[in-house]
């Protein structure tokens, strides 16, 4: 009797018994890294978004800037006296706008210089005339201002009773006023202000 074990037939091998195939199973395909998420993982980030940079805090005394706006200071316009202000050009007669002398006074025999002189008036109201008495021919024909003579008790009078070297005759014509000459338009608007500098040719008188 045998007193060693017997061997069972699952544990005999055959020698002539072919072994049975293993089943391949392929490796997946390596998946390259997205090169945002390597870096984020070797710099030992856990939140792979990118950090979202604070609020801008203004400073001290800001706050009431932003939710109300500065006021800008504006200058006021300055207002003119209405006595510095030239009075508008309107087509006019002239005999409304100056005295004119009727043309029967014209003084026809004059004859004017080269040489000038300077008058310098003020008033303090439109409604204050002059004095020019301007001849009617002159203003018609020449498109010119000649003084036919002038009005007593005026502006005009009171500088030549002060200036009696260089008062305002009868046929002295008129050339610039406050500097503008040329059109007659232009100068009956400088005749409109209450301060005028006048520039007039004195006529010599031949008989």
């Amino acid at each position: 009797m045998c007193c060693g074990k017997r061997k069972r037939n699952s544990d005999v091998v055959d020698p002539k018994a072919k072994a049975k195939p293993s089943k391949v199973v392929p490796a997946p395909d390596p998946v390259e890294p997205d090169p945002v998420k390597k870096v984020d993982l070797e710099a030992g980030l856990v939140d792979l978004k990118p950090p979202v940079p604070p609020p801008k805090l203004l400073p001290k005394g800001d706050e009431e800037s932003v939710k109300e706006p500065v006021p800008v200071p504006v200058e006021p316009i300055k207002e003119l006296p209405a006595e510095d202000v030239a009075p508008p050009h309107r087509e006019l007669p002239v005999a409304v706008i100056e005295q004119v002398a009727p043309p029967r006074l014209r003084p026809g025999y004059t004859v004017t210089i080269d040489e000038t002189y300077v008058v310098e008036l003020e008033r303090t109201s439109v409604a204050s005339r002059w004095g020019f008495v301007w001849d009617v021919d002159s203003l018609r024909n020449n498109f010119s201002r000649v003084v036919n003579h002038v009005a007593t008790r005026s502006i005009a009078a009171d500088w030549n009773d002060n200036h009696p070297g260089k008062g305002i005759a009868r046929g002295d014509m008129l050339v610039t006023v406050n500097g503008k000459s040329g059109r007659l338009e232009l100068l009956t608007m400088e005749l409109g202000r209450n301060s005028i500098c006048c520039e007039f040719k004195p006529a010599v008188h031949v008989n």
